[in-house]
């Protein structure tokens, strides 16, 4: 098995499964030659039933679309988990734990859905898909309560009295800041 031919594919084509499944043949004839070996040493062997173990789950990137090949993700997230853990030094309740990890549940799935954290919990919006790219483009820029009930919105007079070349500058500003907030 050649790991770096499958590695150029994904960098190639990315993470789908039509481009993949060419290499699942080369995986099957791994498996099969690993499974036929006897090895001499206690720690190749532990890897040899390791290995046919995990068989079934070790290459699922070939057969379905967007399935990390790696595991870079999960240690991400744990480092996250890891650095709170020094800040508490090892001091926290159950009940701040379980704060923490719903906020850095919510903080990695707006990182991973490129979306911005502060205002989606600013928004107070429980859809994650609203807050995405093609979403921001068909309904425009999810509504974000920044000021406190009853406090006047500051620029509502100048966009009622607006010209024309106010409000085409107005939008192109607003065109700015969806595109920032998609690339963000």
């Amino acid at each position: 098995m050649n790991c770096t031919r499958t590695v150029e594919t994904i960098d190639r084509y990315g993470l789908q499964q039509r481009h993949l499944n060419k290499h699942r043949y080369a995986v099957n004839r791994f498996f099969t030659n690993l499974q036929r070996r006897q090895y001499h040493s206690e720690i190749a062997e532990q890897y040899q039933k390791r290995f046919l173990r995990y068989q079934e789950k070790l290459f699922t990137f070939l057969q379905y679309d967007g399935v990390l090949w790696n595991n870079n993700h999960a240690e991400h997230a744990i480092r996250h988990f890891s650095q709170y853990r020094v800040i508490v030094n090892g001091k926290m309740t159950e009940l701040g734990l379980k704060d923490y990890l719903v906020l850095l549940s919510i903080y990695q799935t707006c990182r991973y859905k490129n979306v911005s954290f502060f205002k989606f919990l600013l928004s107070r919006d429980r859809e994650f898909d609203r807050f995405s790219p093609s979403a921001l483009r068909t309904n425009g820029l999810p509504v974000v309560d920044v000021y406190p009930s009853g406090f006047p919105w500051p620029y509502h007079r100048f966009h009622k009295r607006a010209s024309k070349s106010q409000r085409a500058r107005v939008k192109e500003e607003r065109r700015a800041q969806e595109q920032a907030l998609a690339a963000s």
